[in-house]
């Protein structure tokens, strides 16, 4: 025990660190251990009726293969947090370096069975922690794979919801278009019926007119006519000038009768106009209420989807680092198991012979 205190300190010095969180790895590992039992006891419970059954449930045993797998994962993330602390693995840059250096030096003294076994014993420490905090990242990994997969259905549901708020635009429109062709056809009209009613009461005077005119000549024949009949004259000019007053009534009828008309129309032309002043204003403020509603959404819709982005390459970059990690120890390991097992060989060789 003498050499691996003198000549390789780092170790020891990790060896110390696996020791202090000795009880609280040990019962990690061994959850971690139930639960792939658990998982391999379960995937050959399912693989046994589905060979019985062919192929007739694999839809429904892969669902609830990753109901399953979901579960177990948020139950071992926990908390809300999705950030793996990774401290103890990276806080001995140089374990590697070391531990070759160590076997050297332990190889050259002569392969020191137990030295050679507290060297490997270290590195297969260390290679747990690197394996739990895996476990830790590949956990976390499928949270995060189902909050995506909440974030594309929601991405869906506001899809669906702009593609509605866009044919309601588009409707809005056109039922703007029919309004404002209505509202035209309806002027139209209104001007043709003034029109109408300006050349009624055009033809009125010129009939009243031709009416005077006739009268006129009429009083003139008379006058002439009356020149021989003065005694007859004195008998009608009560009754001639009852009728001018009579047909002077009916004019002025006509003419209240003409200007209430033009007032109607006049009045009937205002509505109009305000009705349709305030449609315009209406489908206005129902334009700028959709534009914003819109607008909202796709910025929501956008400052998530980065946020989601920039987390999943930062766990995906830490998931690549601890693999190559755990690459070199696996390889590192071998090595130290296969020149292990080599001087185990050497030293029963020599011991006969001694």
């Amino acid at each position: 025990m003498d050499g691996p205190t003198s000549s390789g300190s780092p170790l020891l010095t990790t060896g110390e660190r696996a020791k202090e969180d000795g009880g609280r790895k040990r019962s990690l590992k061994h959850k971690h251990k139930q639960k792939s039992s658990r998982h391999s006891t379960s995937g050959e419970e399912h693989e046994k009726p589905s060979s019985s059954k062919g192929h007739k449930d694999d839809g429904g045993a892969s669902h609830l293969q990753d109901l399953l797998t979901s579960k177990i994962a948020q139950l071992q993330v926990g908390d809300s947090s999705l950030d793996v602390d990774i401290s103890g693995i990276f806080s001995d840059s140089k374990l590697v370096d070391d531990a070759s250096a160590s076997w050297e030096a332990a190889s050259k003294d002569g392969g020191d069975v137990g030295q050679l076994d507290y060297i490997v014993q270290g590195m297969l420490g260390h290679l747990a922690l690197l394996q739990q905090k895996l476990s830790e990242v590949h956990a976390k990994y499928i949270v995060m794979r189902e909050q995506k997969m909440a974030l594309v259905e929601s991405n869906l549901k506001v899809n669906s919801t702009k593609g509605k708020l866009e044919s309601l635009c588009r409707e809005l429109q056109k039922q703007n278009k029919t309004i404002i062709s209505e509202s035209r056809r309806i002027a139209e009209e209104e001007d043709r019926k003034r029109q109408q009613l300006s050349q009624q009461f055009q033809t009125t005077i010129e009939d009243v007119s031709k009416k005077m005119e006739q009268q006129g000549k009429d009083y003139v024949s008379s006058l002439h006519d009356n020149e021989a009949l003065q005694g007859k004259l004195k008998t009608f000019l009560a009754q001639y000038e009852l009728r001018e007053e009579h047909y002077a009534h009916q004019l002025q009828a006509k003419d209240l009768a003409v200007q209430l008309a033009d007032a109607k129309l006049q009045h009937q032309i205002e509505l109009t106009k305000r009705e349709t002043e305030k449609v315009a204003l209406t489908l206005e403020q129902t334009k700028h209420i959709s534009e914003r509603e819109v607008a909202l959404q796709c910025d929501q819709y956008d400052h998530g989807a980065i946020e989601m982005l920039q987390e999943r390459g930062r766990v995906a970059e830490e998931a690549k680092k601890a693999q190559d990690k755990i690459s070199k120890l696996e390889g590192l390991c071998r090595m130290l198991q296969a020149e292990r097992n080599r001087l185990m060989e050497k030293t029963k060789e020599t011991a006969p012979a001694s």
